[in-house]
């Protein structure tokens, strides 16, 4: 089998946060009604569907419902920061900030903040 399979969509489960060593792969199960079925399992105990065929099961294993950890990261995403006082917002705050001193990069971690989510989603789910 030579198709590249995603990788485990429970990666921030405590077994994975603590370092442990996590492999992907192929299992034949049981004869079942005349033909073996096939399954994408992770060491740590997640698995994909069953397919009858090996190239079946990785295609299902690689378009499974998206990861909810990537939804609520998503939904984590800070917008710039923007006061009543527009002296206090962040530049680039959708209004602005009117302390032209300020200059034109973020001051209120959003960026910072948005950056780190970015690759949180990229590392453990889809994009």
């Amino acid at each position: 089998m030579s198709k590249r399979l995603k990788p485990c969509p429970w990666k921030l489960s405590s077994d994975h946060l603590r370092g442990e060593q996590h492999s992907t792969e192929f299992i034949k199960g049981e004869e079942g009604y005349g033909s073996p079925t096939w399954v994408v399992r992770c060491s740590c105990g997640a698995e994909g569907p069953t397919d009858y065929s090996e190239e079946g099961a990785a295609t299902a294993w690689n378009t499974r419902s998206p990861n909810p950890l990537v939804a609520v990261l998503r939904s984590m995403k800070r917008k710039h920061s923007e006061c009543e006082d527009s002296w206090y917002s962040c530049p680039k705050s959708e209004n602005g900030c009117a302390n032209d001193g300020a200059g034109d990069e973020c001051d209120c971690g959003a960026d910072n903040a948005n950056e780190m989510i970015d690759k949180a989603i990229e590392e453990y789910g889809e994009k």
